[in-house]
C-alpha cells in the first residue's frame, strides 16, 4: 500500500499496490488513476510512503518507483 499524506498526517490517498512476483520475473506495475483525482489543499507538502508487507521474501527485495503528476486548478 502507498499512502500520500501530509506533514499534519492527513492521509490524501491509500493506493493497493500489487506485485505478482515469482523466480525472478519482473512485476506487474500498479496504476492508479481516479476519475476525479486527488484534491490536496494548496501550500501542503505531500509524502509518499508504501507500507510493506512481504511474504518469504526479504524487505531488499523490492524496490519502489512511483510517478505522480496532475495539475493546478483553481476555482
Amino acid at each position: 500500500e502507498v499512502v500520500l499524506s501530509d506533514e499534519e498526517g492527513t492521509h490524501y490517498a491509500r493506493i493497493p499496490v500489487y506485485m505478482t512476483v515469482t523466480n525472478e520475473s519482473q512485476p506487474a506495475a500498479t496504476a492508479y488513476q481516479p476519475r476525479s483525482g486527488i484534491l490536496i489543499p494548496a501550500g501542503r507538502s505531500i509524502s509518499v510512503s508504501w507500507n510493506f508487507d512481504f511474504n518469504q521474501c526479504s524487505y531488499g527485495s523490492y524496490n519502489l518507483r512511483y510517478n505522480l503528476s496532475g495539475y493546478l486548478a483553481q476555482p
